[in-house]
Parts: C-alpha cells; sequence; structure tokens
C-alpha cells in the first residue's frame, strides 16, 4: 500500500508545482530582454542620444515587482565611421537627455571605449566583443536598474561623424523572484 500512495503523491507533487508556476506564484531565476536601438548620428557638434526604455518590455513588465538586479549588459552593434580619419568609438550612459558633446565627460559615464573605426567604414561588434571594450560596468546595471538611461554614441577624437546603425541590440540580463 505504500508503494501505492508514493506512486500517487509524485504526480499530485508535480501538477501542484506547476500549477503554481502556472499562476505565477514561482517565478524566480535569470530573464534577458533584448532591445532594438540605433539610426542615430552624431557629431562633436550635434550630438544624439538613444532613449533606452526598458519598462515598456513585457518581460521586464511581468517581473518588474521581483527585480533583485541586473546582471549583466551587452551590446551589439554596428559603427560607422562617416569622417575622413580613423575614429576611436565610445558609447556614454546617462540619466539625463539632451547633454552636449561637453557635458558628457560630467555628467555621463564612459561604457564602452577603444573602437577603432576606419575613415569611411563601418565595424561590428558582437555580444561576446562588447565586454573587451566595456568599462565603468556597475554604473550601467545600476541605471539600468532603473529601467530608463540614454545612450550617447561618440568618438573621442573631434571632429568626427558617427553613426550607430539601426539594428543595434542591448541584451540586458537580470534576476528575479
Amino acid at each position: 500500500m505504500s508503494a501505492m500512495k508514493h506512486l500517487f503523491r509524485r504526480p499530485l507533487i508535480l501538477a501542484g508545482v506547476a500549477a503554481l508556476i502556472a499562476a505565477g506564484c514561482i517565478v524566480s531565476g535569470q530573464f534577458v530582454i533584448l532591445i532594438n536601438w540605433g539610426g542615430i548620428v552624431s557629431t562633436n557638434t550635434q550630438l544624439n542620444a538613444e532613449t533606452v526604455d526598458l519598462t515598456e518590455d513585457e518581460t521586464w513588465q511581468d517581473h518588474q515587482e521581483d527585480i533583485q538586479k541586473i546582471v549583466d549588459v551587452k551590446f551589439e552593434t554596428t559603427v560607422k565611421n562617416n569622417a575622413g580619419s580613423v575614429a576611436t568609438g565610445q558609447l556614454y550612459v546617462s540619466d539625463q537627455d539632451g547633454l552636449t558633446y561637453g557635458q558628457l565627460a560630467g555628467q555621463a559615464t564612459l561604457i564602452l571605449s577603444g573602437i577603432e573605426i576606419p575613415a569611411g567604414d563601418s565595424v561590428m561588434i558582437s555580444f561576446t566583443e562588447s565586454a573587451q571594450y566595456q568599462q565603468n560596468l556597475q554604473t550601467l546595471l545600476d541605471l539600468a536598474e532603473t529601467g530608463l538611461f540614454y545612450l550617447y554614441g561618440v568618438a573621442e577624437n573631434t571632429p568626427f561623424n558617427i553613426e550607430i546603425k539601426q539594428g543595434s541590440r542591448i541584451l540586458v540580463t537580470f534576476a528575479a523572484g
């Protein structure tokens, strides 16, 4: 008889756990958000920012109340150098929109640097490759936790004219539970 009880208990327990998960009562783990961005051109005299609003993503909305921390942020992007000389690409993050090139150092944080882009050419950076250019990751993670931030693509050498191509993506991994 005890063997018979054991056979019935296991499926009932599994069914109960499955029902709780389906009902949203047990939701923990790591989740990934993939945000499309790009299509911005910036020069040292006309700086454009990309607004990243994680709160519009369905996965973020589903787990917003349970987010414990942002685990990682990676970038996949194609950067085009529209100028006639080599550019060293950089990406800044800020909680402010509308910054000028001169304001970046004081009001934004450098998060990617050292991307060499030949004159008139493009460079594609994969999610994996973006880690080698990453700086100040904790600042980026903290800003991502707010759900809203602004990205500024520039070059460290002036004058510059670079374009973050449409189809670029940001991969945000967060823990919730």
